[in-house]
């Protein structure tokens, strides 16, 4: 509510959000879109009437002068979208503000400003950053489903961890029903189905959620103890993959990762790569392979940001071809004091 010229003017968000598909080639907003409103539709804000309405009385006596019923962009997660297009250099983007534009436009003007002209962002922006996003957000019927979930969430109580449901399950790795035969409870990070934690027999398997401790506490703290103490086995295939080739490869490495990364062939490096202020980038593994060829492995969620940052940096007229293999292998990870054992 707020008071608008003598008179009061009411909206909300519904559970219930209606998409804008025109079904137009090129994106549901036509060219000549601009200030410009759809039909009422009443039946469709009753729901918010009604509430209103018990809040405040008078509302079921007094006239409407205009329904304001236009189109607001969302984003599949509700948060806006800022940085540089990583298929295009130098094409920065500020758009999808989930109907908060002025009160975001003056922080997110300045730093998208200083973006530009220092090359790089002035502070820690992941959250809205444009490189969050994958190949997988080309699909607009995955992204419609997702966003209307998200602003049909808008104003729900948030739980810590809560997962979205929609789109789901989108990406799979080949052992997939083999993990949910052993009653993995599924988390999502960018389209890839991961497990989060096993149910243990007589609990159901799935997320309780809640403001305390949520019924995954115990079964991951044992899972947690058995690795540290024994041993487990993970499903990483989710994590993004790149090979970087080429006889400038291990030159090109040098200097984009902050540890050093010439070591013999077969051996593994952790480390991150900075950017000019010291802060950390990116934070992943770089084995070597071969003389010129190089296997990167980095989270999930990073798979664009850390594509694009490491092209970025690869420095002019080097001989080095940066590839994401990111579906062409599974990732086991063996883990714990007695990984060696189940080896030999």
């Amino acid at each position: 509510f707020k008071e608008e010229v003598g008179g009061l003017v009411m909206g909300g968000y519904e559970p219930n959000p209606q998409a804008w598909a025109t079904g137009l080639a090129g994106g549901d907003v036509p060219n000549d879109w601009e200030f410009r409103l759809f039909d009422d539709d009443y039946d469709h804000f009753e729901q918010h009437m009604s509430q209103a309405i018990a809040r405040v009385p008078a509302l079921a006596h007094v006239g409407v002068k205009q329904m304001i019923n236009g189109p607001e962009s969302f984003t599949q997660d509700g948060n806006f979208i800022l940085g540089v297009a990583p298929e295009c250099s130098n094409m920065f983007v500020g758009a999808g503000f989930n109907a908060f534009g002025i009160a975001s436009g003056g922080g997110a003007g300045w730093v998208l400003a200083q973006w530009v002209v220092d090359g790089e962002a002035p502070l820690d922006l992941w959250v809205v950053d444009i490189r969050r996003f994958s190949g997988l957000h080309r699909d607009r019927d995955w992204v419609r489903d997702r966003t209307l979930e998200a602003y049909g969430k808008h104003y729900t109580i948030g739980f810590p961890h809560e997962e979205y449901l929609s789109g789901r399950p989108r990406i799979v790795s080949p052992l997939y029903e083999r993990l949910k035969k052993h009653r993995a409870v599924f988390g999502s990070k960018l389209g890839w189905e991961r497990p989060n934690w096993f149910a243990p027999d007589g609990a159901a398997a799935e997320d309780v959620y809640s403001m305390g401790r949520q019924n995954w506490f115990g079964p991951v703290g044992d899972e947690h103890r058995h690795v540290r103490e024994k041993v487990g086995i993970f499903d990483q295939s989710s994590f993004a993959k790149y090979e970087l080739t080429g006889t400038d490869a291990l030159k090109a490495l040098d200097w984009i990762c902050a540890n050093d990364v010439n070591k013999p062939v077969g051996r593994l490096t952790y480390t991150q790569l900075l950017n000019t202020r010291g802060g950390i980038e990116a934070d992943l593994t770089v084995s070597r392979l071969g003389e010129d060829r190089f296997y990167i492995v980095t989270g999930t969620g990073f798979r664009t940001h850390d594509l694009s940052w490491i092209s970025d940096h690869i420095g002019s007229g080097l001989d080095a071809r940066l590839t994401d293999v990111t579906e062409e292998y599974g990732t086991l990870s063996l883990m714990g004091p007695r990984a060696r054992d189940v080896l030999q």
